[in-house]
């Protein structure tokens, strides 16, 4: 005899809801969540922090720098300055960015972030944070776009321990050509304040997120930071190679001692189709050619790729016509490629 056995559906959810063990708004809101991206989105799993190099791992340009206006320091991270008789942009003994002013006035110093593809984030909440220490009551947090200016209102308490400074705003429904996010000495839209000489802001864990909350700060691995930054700049060098007899590029012998060859960079691909290709003097460089060698006597970028560089260098006395040749890093050579915004 078979015996046929019927169960009412069940609910899972409810079920779950009347359990006596409660889930919490959390734990309902991921369970009622209707795929996979969104409950993903709940728990904000994925890469959350919008900023490249936000703590500050990734020096190619250098650990000390006193660039006033520009990059030269932290990848990825733009100096700012006005007012001041100067300033220093350093790496600290924790890897940490230091900024410290050197000549009193009225005026600012800070470091800055342009974010790539600004129209991404039209009329989105934003949350920008950093751990902060100074002994100035004018460190703080800014953001600026091209029609308006956002300010925390929050600064440090000039305490010089470290403090968490956060702002949450909702950017512009349209319009965003340029978006900026510093944090540093500065004043109220980035007005003048006073500054004396030894003020200093120590800068780590720089975050931006999107949402209303300041969440605990996304470590990335090196090499991850690493590639990012590539994108926008590289830079190798001399100093970078364990041997002397490392090439630059290889080529072939023109008329008048020129050699033309290919440079791939080293890193990959960068932003753009048209970056800044930069060599050191041509007196660093060794050209070798005919079982001969000696300094390149003159260097010119021909064009140049997202991906690669034609280079030009000069040795009447080495270069042959028709003849391979090749050039080598010499002491103090080397060749940066820079797409920043």
């Amino acid at each position: 005899m078979t015996v046929k056995i019927t169960k009412p559906a069940l609910n899972l959810r409810e079920e779950l809801a009347d359990l006596r063990k409660p889930s919490g708004i959390a734990g309902e809101a991921l369970l009622r969540a209707d795929s996979v991206q969104e409950q993903r989105d709940l728990i904000g799993a994925g890469r959350k922090n919008l900023l490249i190099n936000g703590g500050f791992d990734v020096w190619q340009r250098g650990t000390s720098s006193i660039t006033s206006n520009g990059y030269g320091s932290a990848d990825r991270w733009k100096h700012y300055t006005a007012g001041v008789g100067g300033a220093t942009f350093a790496q600290n003994s924790d890897g940490d960015m230091h900024i410290t002013i050197t000549g009193s006035g009225s005026g600012l110093a800070r470091v800055g972030q342009l974010i790539e593809f600004p129209e991404k984030y039209h009329g989105k909440t934003v949350t920008f944070s950093a751990m902060v220490k100074s002994n100035s009551d004018q460190a703080r947090l800014l953001c600026d776009t091209n029609t308006q200016w956002y300010t925390a209102t929050d600064r440090h308490s000039g305490s010089g321990q470290w403090e968490k400074l956060q702002m949450t705003f909702t950017l512009e429904e349209s319009g965003l050509t340029f978006l900026r996010f510093t944090v540093g000495l500065d004043g109220y839209q980035s007005a003048n304040v006073s500054l004396t000489s030894a003020d200093y802001i120590t800068i780590k864990e720089a975050q931006l997120e999107l949402g209303s909350v300041a969440t605990e700060f996304e470590h990335r691995s090196y090499g991850e930071e690493l590639a990012l930054c590539s994108r926008f700049f590289q830079k190798e060098s001399y100093d970078q190679w364990t041997t002397t007899d490392a090439a630059l590029c290889v080529g072939v012998g023109w008329s008048g001692g020129y050699v033309f060859g290919m440079y791939q960079y080293p890193a990959g691909p960068m932003r753009t189709n048209d970056p800044t290709v930069t060599l050191s003097s041509a007196s660093t460089w060794q050209v070798l050619s005919n079982s001969s060698s000696g300094l390149s006597t003159d260097v010119t970028v021909q064009g140049r790729s997202n991906q690669r560089a034609e280079l030009r260098h000069q040795n009447t006395s080495v270069v042959t016509a028709g003849n391979a040749a090749w050039v080598r890093f010499g002491s103090g050579s080397y060749i940066t490629i820079d797409s920043e915004l």
